[in-house]
C-alpha cells in the first residue's frame, strides 16, 4: 500500500478511534494511524467468517467462542522500516497460534478443558507492531525467498515495539467509550519483553497500574532501569538488553477504568492469577494485598494515601537501603499452592464474595443474572458475571 492510497482512504470514516489510539498506543505508532486503520479494515474484509471461525462483531468487547484448531481472535498488523520507507502488512490468521484442545476455558463457572467442549472463550485482540530496525525487513525478505534460512535477531539496534489490547479499546465504539468525556483515570497495564524465541507473548512480564498516561509511567520505568534499579522488573529488563536477548517489548493495556478501587481489584486479580509463574516480575501482590504487605513490613509507613505510581519508588529505595536483607517474602509459596488456603485469602477482604456465595453463583448458572444477584446477595450484576465467565475466584473449587 502506498502513501497515496492511505491519503485516498482518509476521506472514509476510520474504524479505529483516533482519539483513543493516540491516548493508548506508544508514541512510535502515532504516525502510522492511517496505515493501521487501512489494514485493520482490509483484514476484516479479507478474513471473514467462516475463514476466521470467530464473530467479527465480537470486536466490540464481547467474548466469543473460538473452536479448537482455529486461530485465536487476534488481528496483528506490522509496520516495518525498509530503510527508505515503511512496509505494512497484517499477519494471516493461519499463522497465529491455534487453540489447543488441552487449553482451558470457563464454562458455567467451571474450569473446563477446551477439547471437552470444542472451544475456548476469548476476547478479540488487536496487536500492533512497529519495527524500526531495517535489518528485520531485509531478513524477512530473505526468509520469504528461502524459509530454511536461519534469521538471527539478536543484534537488533532497537527492539520492536508492540501494543496489545482488547479490540474494544481502539475500535470506534460508543458503547465502550461513549460514557467517557475524557480518558479514564486509571489504567492496568502489562510490559512483556523477550528474545525471538519468546515473541510475542512468552517472555517475562510486569503488571502495574497508573493514574496517569501509562506512557509516562513507562518512561519512569526506563529511567529506573537506566539508573540501575534493583527491582526485579528493572534488573531483568536491563540484563536482557545488555546481553543482547531483547528483540521486542510488548505493551499491553489490560483495562481502563474510572476508580482507584476498580483498578486495584483488577491488579490484584491479575497478579494473583500469575503468582508462582517464573515469568512474573512483580515482587509483591497487587491491589489492596500489596498495600497491606507494605504496611505490615513498615515499607509504606503511615502514608496511607500513597498513589500507585509511587510504590515502585518506595520498593526501590527499600532495596537500596537494605541490600542484604532484601524484600520480605510476600507469601509462602507452599501455602499459595494450597487451593483451600488461597480461596480463604482471596475472599477474606471486605467487599469480596464469600466462598459460599461463589459456589452458589456457579450453581445458579443459567438463571437470570438479576435473580442471582438477589439470591446470593452480590454487590451488582457485573460481580456475578465475572464469576460466571471465570474471570474471578478461579481458585475456589
Amino acid at each position: 500500500m502506498t502513501k497515496q492510497t492511505i491519503r485516498q482512504r482518509r476521506g472514509q470514516k476510520s474504524i479505529l478511534d483516533q482519539r483513543w489510539f493516540m491516548h493508548l498506543t506508544p508514541r512510535e505508532m502515532h504516525k502510522h494511524f492511517a496505515a493501521f486503520d487501512y489494514y485493520f479494515r482490509d483484514f476484516l474484509g479479507r478474513y471473514k467468517d467462516p475463514a476466521l471461525k470467530w464473530d467479527i462483531a465480537g470486536m466490540k468487547g464481547v467474548m466469543v467462542k473460538v473452536p479448537v484448531g482455529a486461530p485465536g481472535p487476534v488481528i496483528h498488523i506490522i509496520a516495518m522500516n525498509t530503510g527508505k520507507d515503511w512496509h505494512y502488512h497484517s499477519v494471516p490468521p493461519d499463522m497465529l497460534r491455534k487453540v489447543d484442545p488441552d487449553a482451558y476455558t470457563m464454562v458455567n463457572g467451571k474450569r473446563t478443558r477446551a477439547g471437552d467442549v470444542g472451544y475456548v472463550l476469548a476476547t478479540p485482540t488487536i496487536r500492533l507492531e512497529v519495527v524500526e530496525d531495517s535489518s528485520c525487513f531485509e531478513a524477512a525478505q530473505r526468509y520469504a525467498e528461502n524459509p530454511s534460512v536461519k534469521i538471527d535477531f539478536a543484534q537488533l539496534s532497537k527492539p520492536a515495539v508492540l501494543f496489545t489490547a482488547d479490540v474494544g479499546h481502539l475500535v470506534t465504539n460508543e458503547r465502550v467509550h461513549g460514557k467517557f468525556s475524557k480518558p479514564p483515570s486509571y489504567v492496568l497495564y502489562q510490559h512483556m519483553f523477550g528474545d525471538a524465541s519468546e515473541y510475542p507473548e512468552n517472555g517475562p512480564f510486569y503488571i502495574g497500574i497508573t493514574q496517569r498516561d501509562w506512557k509516562k509511567r513507562w518512561g519512569e520505568h526506563r529511567a529506573a532501569i537506566n539508573r540501575g534499579s534493583q527491582l526485579k522488573f528493572h534488573r531483568t529488563f536491563r540484563e536482557r538488553f545488555e546481553s543482547g536477548r531483547l528483540t521486542h517489548v510488548n505493551h499491553k493495556v489490560m483495562a481502563a477504568v474510572e476508580t482507584f478501587e476498580d483498578v486495584q481489584m483488577l491488579e490484584e486479580l491479575a497478579v494473583d492469577g500469575h503468582w508462582g509463574e517464573a515469568r512474573l516480575l512483580n515482587m509483591i501482590p497487587g491491589g489492596q494485598k500489596g498495600l497491606r504487605f507494605l504496611h505490615e513490613h513498615n515499607i509504606l509507613g503511615s502514608d496511607a494515601g500513597c498513589k500507585p505510581d509511587k510504590l515502585d519508588r518506595l520498593l526501590e529505595r527499600w532495596i537500596d537501603e537494605h541490600p542484604r536483607k532484601g524484600l520480605p517474602a510476600p507469601w509462602v509459596a507452599e501455602k499459595w499452592r494450597d487451593d483451600e488456603w488461597a480461596a480463604q485469602a482471596i475472599t477474606s477482604q471486605e467487599g469480596r464474595l464469600s466462598i459460599e456465595q461463589v459456589k452458589a453463583i456457579r450453581a445458579l448458572a443459567g438463571h437470570p443474572i438479576k435473580e442471582i444477584v438477589e439470591v446470593v446477595g452480590a454487590k451488582n450484576e457485573a460481580q456475578v458475571e465475572r464469576v460466571l465467565r471465570g474471570e474471578t475466584y478461579s481458585r475456589i473449587r
